[in-house]
C-alpha cells in the first residue's frame, strides 16, 4: 500500500500574523505605515508597508537591550508591589501572630523535663559554632534518633526529613527566643556553680588559723590541706572527660554535686585530722569536676567575654568567703559551721542541674553537617550511596575517651596552653597564698587589714574579668590582648616592689588582680576556639589539670625561697613569671581549625 506523501509547506504570507515591531524600528514604521482608523480593529491583518517590509516581518527580539531594561523595571515594580499582595500580607500576619503567641507560660514549660524538649532545645540555639547552620541542629538530633531506634532510612526519606525538620526547627527556635530560656538557665546555673567553687578556693586559707588551733598541729602539718585540695582537684579534672563521655554533662554535674556535698558534710562534724584531710580532697574533687565541666560547656560558645564573665563569678566567690568567715570569727562562731552554706548550695545546684541540663549535647563538628547532607542525597557531590546519616552523626560516639585524650595531646595548641595556664594559675595562686604573710611581715601591715587586702585582690580579679574584656577584647587581637594585660600587671608589681608602704602595695596588688584576672579565662577561650567540639572536654580537662600543677607548685616553690630569707622577693618572682608568659603568647598558633 502506498503511503501518502506529506503535504508541502503552505505559503503563509507574513501579513497573516500581527508582527511585533522592535523599539528601534518603531520610528520608521510610524513614518511609513498609515495609522489605523478609529473603526479598524488592530487584529485585522494588513499588507505591510513597502518601506518597512523587512522590519515589519521581523519578530521582536526578547534579548535586546531595551527589552532587558523593561524586564528589570517590571521586576522592580513587582518587588515594590509585593507588600500589596494579599497572600503575602496574610503570611506576614501569621508570622506576627506566631511570634506573639510565645508567652511566658510556654517558655517556662520548655524547661520541664520531657523527651521532646530534650531533643529540640539543645545547645545549638545559643549562638554556638556560628559556622554550623543552626537550622540543621534539629535535623542532626532527629536523624540521630532515627538511627538509634533502628528505623529504616533511605536516601529519599532522609532528604525529606532534612527538609521537614529544617522548617520545624527554625519555627521552634524563633518561638523560643525570650528573656528566660533553657539555654540561659544553663548559663545562670553555670555562673552560680563557679561562684560556689571560687568561694572554697579562698575559704581554706581564711579558715587555716582556726583549723590549726582546733587540731593543734604545726604549720608544716596544716599545709597538707593545700596539697589534699589540689590533689583532689587534679584527679577530678583528668577524670571529668571520662565521666562526661560515659554519663553526659547532666549526670557528671550531679556527681560533682554529690562529691562536693559529701566533703562539706564531713567538715561540718569536725572529724579526726586524717579524715579531715580526706574530706578536703573530696571537696577539691567536686570543685575540679565543676570547673572542668562548666568550662567545657561555656567553651562551646567560643566567646571570650562570656568565658571571662564566668570566671569573674569565681573571683567574686573567692572575695566573698573571707569576709563571711571573718564575720564568723568576730562573732565567735566555729569555723566548721561555715560549711553549712556550701553544702546547701551544692544540693540545690545538683537538683537544678538534673532538670536544666536534661538533653544537653555538645555541638557537632563542622565537618558533620556537609557529610550528612551528602549522605542524605541533598548535595550534588554524592554520586553513589555512602554511609547513613545516623552513622555520620553518631560516628564520633564510637571514639573512646582514651582515644580523644591521645588526639588532644597531639595538638600543638594544647601544649602551648599547658604552659600558659600553668603560668597564669601559678602567678595568681602564689600571690594569693603569700600576700597576707608578705604584707604583715615585710610591709608591717596589721593582721586584720591583710585579710581584707586579700579580699581586695580577689575583688580586683573579679572586676577585671567583667570590665576589661568588654573594653579591650574586640579592639585588640588575641595575643595583643593578653600581652598588654601582662605588661600592665608587671607595672603594678613594680610599684608594689619599689614602694615600701603597705597601703600603696595593697592598691597596686588590687590593680594587679584586675589586669591578671582576665588572662586565665582568655587562655581557655583561645584554646577552646582551636579544637573541635568532640575534643573540647578532653582538652579543657587537661588544660585545667595543668593549671592546677602550677597552682600547687607555685606556692610550694616560693615557700622554699621564702624559707631561705627571700620573702621580700615575692613581687620580683611574679614579674619573672609574667614576663615568661608574655613571650609564651607568641607561640600560640593561628586559628586554622580543621574538623575531624
Amino acid at each position: 500500500m502506498d503511503l501518502p506523501t506529506p503535504p508541502s509547506q503552505a505559503h503563509i504570507p507574513a501579513s497573516a500574523f500581527p508582527a511585533a515591531t522592535p523599539p528601534h524600528a518603531q520610528g520608521a514604521a510610524a513614518m511609513g505605515t498609515p495609522p489605523l482608523s478609529p473603526f479598524e480593529s488592530p487584529n485585522v491583518s494588513r499588507p505591510p508597508s513597502p518601506t518597512t517590509a523587512a522590519s515589519s516581518t521581523m519578530l521582536f527580539d526578547p534579548y535586546s537591550r531595551s527589552s532587558s531594561k523593561n524586564r528589570l523595571l517590571d521586576h522592580h515594580e513587582r518587588s515594590l508591589s509585593r507588600g500589596k499582595d494579599p497572600a503575602y500580607k496574610l503570611q506576614l500576619q501569621k508570622q506576627q501572630r506566631s511570634r506573639a503567641s510565645a508567652s511566658l507560660l510556654s517558655k517556662l514549660v520548655a524547661l520541664l523535663p520531657s523527651s521532646d524538649t530534650a531533643n529540640s532545645t539543645g545547645p545549638h540555639t545559643r549562638g554556638r559554632r556560628r559556622s554550623i547552620s543552626h537550622e540543621a541542629a534539629g535535623e542532626e538530633i532527629e536523624l540521630g534518633n532515627l538511627h538509634v531506634v533502628g528505623a529504616p532510612m533511605t536516601l529519599h526519606s532522609t532528604a525529606a526529613s532534612l527538609r521537614s525538620v529544617k522548617t520545624s526547627s527554625a519555627t521552634h527556635s524563633a518561638a523560643r527566643q525570650g528573656w528566660f530560656t533553657r539555654d540561659r538557665a544553663q548559663l545562670y546555673i553555670a555562673f552560680a556553680m563557679i561562684f560556689m567553687v571560687g568561694s572554697n578556693d579562698s575559704a581554706t586559707g581564711a579558715n587555716l588559723s582556726s583549723m590549726q588551733e582546733h587540731y593543734g598541729v604545726s604549720y608544716d602539718e596544716i599545709s597538707i590541706v593545700f596539697l589534699a585540695n589540689v590533689a583532689g582537684y587534679f584527679i577530678s579534672c583528668v577524670s571529668s572527660s571520662f565521666l562526661s563521655h560515659k554519663l553526659g554533662a547532666r549526670y557528671a554535674l550531679v556527681c560533682a554535686a554529690v562529691a562536693w556535698s559529701i566533703g562539706c558534710a564531713i567538715l561540718i562534724v569536725r572529724p579526726p585530722f586524717g579524715v579531715f584531710v580526706l574530706s578536703l580532697a573530696m571537696l577539691g574533687f567536686g570543685g575540679g569536676m565543676y570547673d572542668a565541666l562548666l568550662t567545657t560547656i561555656i567553651s562551646h560558645d567560643e566567646n571570650p567575654v562570656l568565658m571571662s564573665w564566668m570566671y569573674s563569678c569565681f573571683g567574686f566567690g573567692a572575695a566573698v568567703s573571707p569576709i563571711v568567715i571573718g564575720t564568723f570569727v568576730d562573732k565567735g562562731i566555729s569555723w566548721n559551721l561555715y560549711y553549712y552554706i556550701p553544702t546547701g548550695l551544692s544540693i540545690v545546684f545538683g537538683l537544678l542541674a538534673h532538670i536544666i541540663f536534661q538533653g544537653y549535647e555538645a555541638p557537632l563538628d563542622e565537618a558533620v553537617v556537609p557529610a550528612a547532607a551528602v549522605a542524605a542525597g541533598t548535595e550534588d557531590n554524592a554520586p553513589h550511596p555512602g554511609p547513613s546519616v545516623g552513622e555520620i552523626f553518631h560516628g564520633r560516639a564510637t571514639l573512646s575517651a582514651t582515644a580523644r585524650m591521645r588526639r588532644a595531646l597531639s595538638l600543638k595548641v594544647v601544649w602551648v596552653a599547658f604552659l600558659l595556664i600553668t603560668l597564669a594559675f601559678g602567678t595568681g595562686d602564689t600571690l594569693s597564698a603569700w600576700m597576707t604573710v608578705y604584707l604583715s611581715t615585710v610591709r608591717a601591715a596589721p593582721e586584720a587589714a591583710s585579710r581584707y587586702m586579700l579580699s581586695g585582690l580577689w575583688g580586683g580579679i573579679a572586676i577585671g574579668r567583667v570590665v576589661v574584656p568588654l573594653i579591650l577584647s574586640k579592639r585588640l587581637g588575641e595575643r595583643t590582648f593578653a600581652i598588654v594585660l601582662l605588661m600592665l600587671a608587671v607595672s603594678m608589681l613594680g610599684i608594689a616592689w619599689g614602694v615600701r608602704n603597705y597601703k600603696i602595695d595593697a592598691v597596686a596588688l588590687a590593680f594587679f588582680g584586675c589586669t591578671i584576672g582576665p588572662v586565665t579565662p582568655h587562655v581557655l577561650s583561645v584554646v577552646g576556639a582551636r579544637v573541635p567540639p568532640s575534643l573540647k572536654a578532653s582538652v579543657m580537662s587537661l588544660t585545667i589539670g595543668a593549671g592546677l600543677v602550677g597552682s600547687g607548685a607555685g606556692p610550694l616553690l616560693f615557700g622554699v625561697i621564702a624559707g631561705r630569707g627571700w620573702l621580700g622577693s615575692l613581687p620580683a618572682v611574679l614579674i619573672v613569671a609574667c614576663g615568661t608568659a608574655c613571650g609564651s603568647w607568641m607561640l600560640v598558633p593561628k586559628n586554622t581549625r580543621r574538623e575531624d
